[in-house]
């Protein structure tokens, strides 16, 4: 009788629940049918989130509870149902969203046939860190340059950001491996930052000049903008000149790295950036795909070291963009990929000067060639072998002038232009190549001959 009694009760609360589950969901039902919008509430999310497009940004691995706002306001106790385009990219729980991997996706909020969509993006934690060097060795000492006027606004944390000070004009002692300080700054007027680093230890005062002795990451723009650096996206001119120049560092280590993200710049602003920095082994990844006139100009120049580079993703040049970027990086055997499509005065001239270890050049497929574009490219690329098909029909001042200078291993060239010009525009430009090779022309084109802009000992051949 007691053993009844008990199925009883249990059935009794399981129809309860059941019941009282179907009570909710019909109230959940019937208030979600009085909602008129659901909006994302972006105003009870941390700006550093936040980009200037409203796209939501999370480090890799990151969480965020999504605020809505729903009308009318009277209306409570409804299911906001979240989707995620990509659930490889971002999944969701409740109201939490979580950051997988990187990437961007669309998140879709929903209540009954109302719906809100906000796109995600997936970044590098690097993003939200502060500039910061890591010590490679004891006692490194890492200051700002002191004719450097922006002193007063930068600020110093030797302990992940938990405390921060004025840096003094003595910098700041890393005493061991290891060690790290990270920079913030407000710097409204754009002084330009030159920082210098040096080891103190007599014992390592002979150490290589390709051995760093500080690893440099995070995100540049905790210069800028200290509060909001993470979504902080644009520079004025000059703003990082000469930032890390002669400076012993590398900029990666493990999965730490420097981020430039900036997507908008003034002239000259990155210009001389890492210039004679002769231990970075590789580039940071440059993502802005409009440019400024000179804005990456011996940015790389004399970096020795330097292997790992990463594609120009810029489809428009402007005049000087890509002036010696690269220029005496003796150990670059790869170019980066370049993606232009129209090109400037003067974008490429000696981009590549000097890279006696370049074997390959990249494709050049513009056609509408620009007053001295090409000037000096590839001057003194001792290695180079295979030059780019040059396809433009007509030619203008100063094109292609020097452009193969002292390329003193290059054996072929493939040249389409079909209309007769000037010597200046290609003056030296095959000028100490190998003494023997192979000239590849159009068959309309009847003013190319051996030892006249090609080499006496050269043959001419028609394109096939």
């Amino acid at each position: 009788m007691k053993r009844i009694t008990k199925i009883k009760l249990f059935a009794m609360m399981a129809l309860f629940v059941v019941l009282t589950s179907c009570d909710e969901q019909l109230d959940n039902a019937i208030n979600a049918s009085k909602v008129t919008s659901i909006a994302i509430d972006f105003s009870n999310i941390e700006e550093k989130f936040i980009d200037d497009e409203n796209v939501l940004l999370l480090p890799m691995g990151g969480e965020l509870a999504l605020p809505f706002t729903i009308l009318p306001s009277e209306v409570s106790n409804v299911e906001v149902t979240l989707t995620s385009s990509d659930p490889s990219v971002i999944s969701t729980n409740g109201q939490t969203i979580k950051a997988l991997k990187e990437g961007e996706t669309n998140i879709i909020a929903q209540v009954g046939n109302k719906i809100a969509e906000v796109s995600v993006k997936v970044v590098s934690d690097m993003i939200f860190t502060p500039l910061t060097f890591e010590a490679a060795f004891d006692d490194v000492t890492v200051k700002l340059n002191r004719y450097t006027r922006a002193f007063e606004n930068v600020f110093y944390s030797c302990d992940d950001g938990k405390s921060w000070s004025k840096l003094p004009n003595e910098g700041v002692v890393l005493k061991k491996a290891g060690d790290k300080v990270a920079f913030r700054a407000s710097n409204p007027k754009y002084y330009p930052y030159r920082f210098m680093v040096d080891i103190n230890d007599p014992g390592n005062a002979n150490i290589d000049e390709t051995v760093p002795l500080c690893y440099v990451y995070g995100n540049v723009m905790s210069l800028t903008n200290e509060e909001n650096f993470s979504t902080s996206k644009e520079l004025v001119a000059s703003a990082f000149t000469g930032l890390f120049r002669e400076a012993p560092i590398d900029i990666v280590k493990e999965e730490k790295k420097l981020v430039l993200p900036a997507l908008k710049f003034g002239r000259l602003c990155y210009h001389n950036m890492f210039r004679d920095c002769t231990a970075l082994t590789t580039m940071p990844e440059l993502p802005a795909t409009t440019l400024s006139s000179e804005c990456y100009a011996y940015m790389f120049t004399g970096c020795k070291s330097l292997k790992n580079v990463t594609p120009l993703p810029a489809s428009k040049l402007t005049t000087g963009c890509y002036r010696h970027m690269f220029a005496k990086c003796s150990s670059l055997t790869e170019f980066p990929k370049l993606e232009a499509q129209t090109l400037a005065d003067g974008c490429y001239s000696y981009m590549f000067n000097d890279c006696i270890s370049l074997i390959v050049a990249p494709q050049l497929p513009e056609t509408e060639l620009k007053t001295s574009c090409y000037y000096a490219m590839f001057s003194g690329c001792s290695s180079l072998k295979t030059a780019p098909i040059l396809p433009a029909k007509a030619l203008v001042l100063g094109c292609y002038e020097r452009m193969f200078y002292k390329c003193t291993s290059l054996a072929s060239i493939t040249c389409l232009a079909e209309k007769d010009f000037d010597n200046e525009y290609v003056a030296d430009w095959l000028t100490n190549v190998s003494p023997t090779g192979t000239f590849v022309k159009s068959a309309n084109a009847n003013f190319w001959t051996s030892g006249d802009n090609i080499p006496a000992g050269w043959t001419v051949e028609d394109a096939k």
